[in-house]
């Protein structure tokens, strides 16, 4: 059992699924986590594993224990509020603002917040992804900003705004509205912005075949012996979508799930199989790694134990090897809460986030605010010994390559650690850095398809495409909660780790219960627009800032994201290597 939390005394008072994943994912990684449960339906196997759980009636005694950290929820009333804190002077206190948490169901968070507005058929009405996506990404946000709050000693209340964070999740959807007022709408079963990307039916089953950049397209073409100039580019398979799906439905109708899923990332191709719960409670990856033991979507190694100084998050110096969107997002919440980040590019290939716009890309400007930017080739010796440096004076390192990218530059984590022995290391891969599938690549749609997601989405039998990378956005967030127990646990036992988060594993725990329990396909009938979403936004942030969250003890400020290389006079420099304080 994971025990990064241990000895963190928790009382949860929350009625959403939300508020209930946010304790689970507490109680997973050691917390004592007393959960009180109003109904019997509140204690669902997937938010409740590993909690004490007490009636109502035993608040009173419950309180005669001192708790650190208290976890209430909209549904929590005024008058409970008000006892508990009287009584538990000392906790702090984590809010989730949700609505109505007693109606916050999955179908309304999705509908209210754009989600269903995005996913599904342009003709048809929008519809709920499977699981519990919405009510997972929430409740992770709440874990990890409470943890930070308790690792910062912070004492003022913590309140988190579902809102805000599920807004957040619309890969860019948002930013590019307030932006340019341009309203992303449903696209259909694929990819919004890179094709092809689709799902499509193969002989035994059905199958996700990618091919996001004209690189990949030249391979897909070759194999698929669609191999036409008309093709050739992005701008000419955007104009032919229909044709090149259905070409390429064709040829898949001709070959097994497997045969295409094997053959394809095996020329790095991001395939997938459509898996259904059934598939995935046997499938050899999720097995080999233990995922079903354990629950949470990482594995740690104990690198060693260092009994050093405890340093809060204002003064830790964080090393971003990450582009897109998993790992930019990770390292962001943490450049929030004041860390110095130093995001690393390769010169010649420059986060892809970035696209033609540099740092005013409005989605780039959302995930690498508050951070600092330097430019290193990791094959060259002046750079390596620039990154060496850096990596001495780093309390972390993030990076979401291929697990074989950092080995074949060199860097190990036990090179990185041999080179500074108080450095956590966070790895964010598609599925992992063990395993039969740890080399595959996975983007978005490719985590969904086989984390189950895309099979309990959907008007009928045929799985559907979630309208944007939900799971991208899901592995950010645990990645950084994550991190957050991680340094937790340092701060208390002084216990140093390599965390390995794999995104595959976080696809399948936003089917939460879906796993187990026969999921219904719905449609919504009354999803809010992506106007309607991103106007409330707005109307949001005049009253508590650019953040999902508001806690007078935490920095307000925000940084425009850097321009390439931005500072690298001043961690290229001669006193770059400094010990950081």
């Amino acid at each position: 059992m994971n025990e990064s939390l241990k000895g963190v005394t928790v009382l949860e008072l929350t009625r959403s699924v939300a508020g209930s994943y946010a304790g689970g994912l507490l109680a997973a990684n050691g917390a004592t986590v007393h959960k009180v449960v109003a109904m019997p339906g509140d204690a669902t196997p997937f938010t409740c594993a590993r909690k004490q759980l007490h009636e109502s009636d035993a608040l009173m005694s419950l309180l005669l224990q001192p708790f650190q950290l208290v976890l209430i929820d909209s549904a929590t009333d005024l008058h409970t509020r008000t006892f508990v804190k009287r009584a538990q002077p000392r906790a702090l206190f984590c809010d989730l603002q949700i609505g109505n948490a007693l109606d916050s169901t999955e179908e309304v968070l999705q509908a209210v917040h754009g989600w269903s507005a995005l996913t599904g058929h342009p003709d048809e009405a929008g519809l709920v992804i499977g699981g519990s996506p919405a009510s997972v990404v929430i409740g992770a946000h709440v874990a990890f900003l409470a943890m930070a709050a308790l690792y910062n000693d912070v004492t003022a209340p913590v309140t988190v705004y579902a809102e805000d964070v599920l807004t957040s999740a619309l890969e860019g959807a948002a930013t590019q509205y307030i932006a340019h007022r341009a309203e992303r709408r449903r696209y259909g079963n694929r990819h919004q912005g890179l094709i092809p990307m689709f799902i499509t039916k193969a002989l035994d089953g059905y199958v996700f075949i990618g091919a996001p950049t004209e690189e990949k397209w030249e391979l897909l073409a070759r194999w698929a012996e669609i191999d036409e100039p008309l093709y050739a580019t992005d701008e000419g398979r955007a104009r032919h979508v229909k044709d090149v799906e259905a070409r390429l439905a064709q040829w898949a109708k001709t070959q097994s799930v497997d045969e295409l899923v094997m053959v394809g990332q095996a020329f790095r191709l991001p395939f997938a199989k459509v898996q259904t719960p059934e598939q995935l409670k046997q499938c050899p990856q999720l097995h080999h790694r233990g995922y079903f033991k354990r629950r949470i979507p990482w594995q740690e190694t104990v690198l060693t134990t260092n009994r050093g100084t405890h340093k809060p998050l204002q003064n830790l110096r964080i090393l971003d090897l990450t582009s897109m969107w998993a790992g930019p997002y990770c390292s962001r919440l943490f450049a929030d809460l004041g860390a110095e980040v130093i995001k690393i590019e390769a010169p010649n290939r420059p986060d892809g986030i970035r696209k033609d716009q540099g740092a005013f890309a409005p989605f780039f400007q959302e995930l690498n605010r508050n951070k600092r930017a330097i430019t290193l080739h990791l094959q060259q010796a002046e750079d390596r010994a620039h990154f060496e440096a850096l990596v001495q004076s780093a309390d972390i390192v993030i990076e979401n390559f291929s697990p074989r990218v950092m080995e074949n530059f060199g860097y190990t984590p036990d090179v990185l650690h041999a080179l500074n022995d108080r450095l956590h290391i966070t790895s964010l891969s598609a599925f992992g850095q063990t395993g039969d599938y740890r080399d595959y690549i996975g983007y978005g749609p490719t985590l969904e398809s086989f984390g189950g997601l895309a099979h309990a989405t959907g008007y009928g039998d045929t799985p559907w495409l979630p309208g944007f990378s939900v799971s991208d956005f899901a592995a950010g967030i645990h990645g950084a909660a994550a991190t957050m127990f991680a340094l937790y646990a340092m701060k208390t036992t002084g216990v140093i780790k390599r965390l390995d988060v794999s995104q595959y594993e976080v696809a399948v725990n936003l089917l939460a219960n879906g796993v187990y329990e026969p999921v219904k396909k719905q449609r919504s009938l009354s999803a809010s627009s992506l106007k309607t979403v991103c106007s409330r936004l707005v109307e949001s942030q005049k009253v508590h800032g650019a953040f999902f969250y508001t806690c007078d003890d935490f920095p307000r400020t925000v940084h425009a994201a850097p321009t390439i290389g931005q500072h690298n006079a001043l961690y290229k420099g001669s006193d770059s290597h400094a010990e950081h304080s």
